[in-house]
């Protein structure tokens, strides 16, 4: 809730927030993970060092 109190100079607790998102017919989500997307270049440096034994 610190958002709101730095863009709005508001004090809400959690359950507040969530009441009035209800309200609005609105929901708390949280971000989806991503798996991000490995490097082409990073992944054969590692492959190489596997196979030297971890040298």
């Amino acid at each position: 809730m610190k958002k709101l109190e730095q863009k709005y100079d508001v004090e809400y607790s959690v359950l507040c927030c969530r009441r009035l998102l209800k309200e609005q017919r609105l929901s708390y989500q949280k971000p989806r993970r991503t798996v991000a997307e490995p490097e082409a270049e990073g992944q054969d440096l590692f492959r190489e060092v596997l196979k030297n034994g971890g040298e």
